[in-house]
């Protein structure tokens, strides 16, 4: 954990990081083989377990026309803090189907931001992988109702 509070990154128990930048709280979990975008805040709080979403992955892969988001393993989990106090978090995983890692490296910043790449390995010494999309973080800022008007009721 960092020892900086305004940029942050926090392992938690059973699978679960949580980014902090500025007032920018970012929380993702491996749950069931999937790396989970569970909530994102912007006002320095975090969702309550219950209201996080547990459906939406963090990144988006397709390989071979194939898409990646079931079927990761947690390989490692590494942090470090520069000296200009930014914190930067790489979640190595590996895909149990295809001979792919990806380390995942999630960069507190400051003032709200995050910067997110994802370096991915073949690890076949045979197998050739085409590399068809990347979407290093994906997810969503807030909730949508299916009605447009529950969205707007508050505006």
């Amino acid at each position: 954990m960092s020892k900086n509070p305004v940029n942050y990154i926090t392992p938690l128990r059973g699978g679960v990081w949580r980014y902090g930048s500025g007032l920018s709280v970012y929380v993702e979990k491996l749950i069931d083989g999937r790396l989970i975008g569970a909530s994102f805040r912007d006002n320095g709080i975090p969702v309550n377990t219950v209201d996080e979403d547990a459906d939406t992955p963090s990144f988006g892969l397709t390989i071979d026309g194939q898409d990646m988001c079931y079927g990761w393993e947690f390989m490692d989990f590494s942090s470090e803090e520069a000296q200009d106090g930014t914190v930067t978090g790489t979640l190595t995983l590996r895909h149990n189907l295809k001979p792919v890692d990806v380390k995942v490296v999630t960069r507190c910043g400051g003032h709200g931001f995050f910067k997110r790449g994802i370096s991915i390995t073949n690890t076949s010494q045979t197998e050739t992988l085409g590399l068809t999309a990347v979407s290093p973080l994906t997810g969503r800022i807030w909730p949508m109702a299916d009605c447009l008007r529950e969205n707007l009721s508050g505006a």
